[in-house]
């Protein structure tokens, strides 16, 4: 099992390999829900809030300056983050925890030496350990002999067909989505299980539209890589936001639009199998 880090820039660096090599003694996998009582003694108003957690890194070097080198990249790629604030995404496995790492504490003796261990502390408002599976739905076109396709009252090159899939969500509990949508089409309207995910917008051939269920954002990206919020344009007659359930949902559209259904299954410790 892997264990590194990416940070907002995509810069990597690896934390269970030479020359950066994380400790086991952490609280990185410790998790905590909140809750508030009633009078009499009735649990409610159970969440998670804001999480901090300590891990400690070895940084070693064959060389003093090799060392030295290595200590400012591993602060560099960290300390981004806070510095824009933006997090990175540290990595276990499959599971990624989205954090920033903004408190780094050296021993007193680090300098002259060719191998120190750094203890960092990491918070994030989002506290859950994220795996992301990716599902494609891809733009089925037929000829209009072909099958009983939908009736346009203006003419196509193709006629286009209902589509029916699948999406497996196999999390143990309702989890949260990154629908991407991609042009060209005009105001996409996606069913998974019962609920429909509609945007009244249109996208041109090379633009795409986000709907992300975790940061409630949705985002229309065009080809020119301009970004637009498009929150105000989502169909209100069914919530835009609704959780995936678990298990095996039905997925149905009328494909003439290409889309990825990106599940968050999301864990308060990363799964270990």
């Amino acid at each position: 099992m892997e264990i590194y880090y990416v940070n907002s820039k995509n810069e990597k660096i690896y934390l269970d390999r030479y020359p950066f090599k994380m400790l086991s003694e952490t609280s990185l996998f410790d998790y905590e829900w909140r809750y508030e009582t009633k009078r009499n003694n009735r649990v409610k108003n159970i969440q998670k809030t804001t999480k901090t957690a300590t891990l400690k890194v070895v940084v070693y070097g064959v060389t003093s300056e090799e060392y030295y080198q290595n200590i400012a990249q591993l602060y560099e790629v960290l300390d981004y983050d806070c510095a824009i604030g933006s997090p990175g995404r540290l990595y276990c496995g499959r599971y990624y925890l989205q954090c920033y790492f903004y408190k780094g504490e050296k021993p007193k003796k680090y300098l002259n030496v060719k191998q120190t261990t750094v203890t960092f502390t990491v918070v994030t408002d989002l506290v859950n350990w994220v795996k992301e599976t990716i599902t494609n739905y891809r733009n089925r076109q037929v000829t209009g002999t072909d099958v009983k396709g939908i009736d346009y009252p203006y003419d196509f090159k193709h006629d286009y067909m209902s589509a029916f899939q699948t999406v497996n969500n196999t999390s143990f509990y309702p989890s949260d989505f990154v629908l991407t949508i991609y042009g060209p089409c005009a105001e996409p309207a996606i069913t998974i299980g019962e609920n429909i995910y509609m945007v009244h917008t249109d996208l041109n051939i090379g633009d795409y539209l986000v709907i992300d269920s975790r940061n409630r954002k949705i985002t229309r990206v065009l080809n020119d890589g301009t970004r637009i919020n498009d929150f105000a344009k989502r169909n209100k007659e069914h919530y835009i936001f609704e959780k995936i359930l678990q298990g095996i949902n039905p997925v149905s559209w009328e494909s003439n639009f290409d889309f990825d259904i990106s599940i968050l299954d999301e864990r308060g410790e990363p799964k270990w199998t």
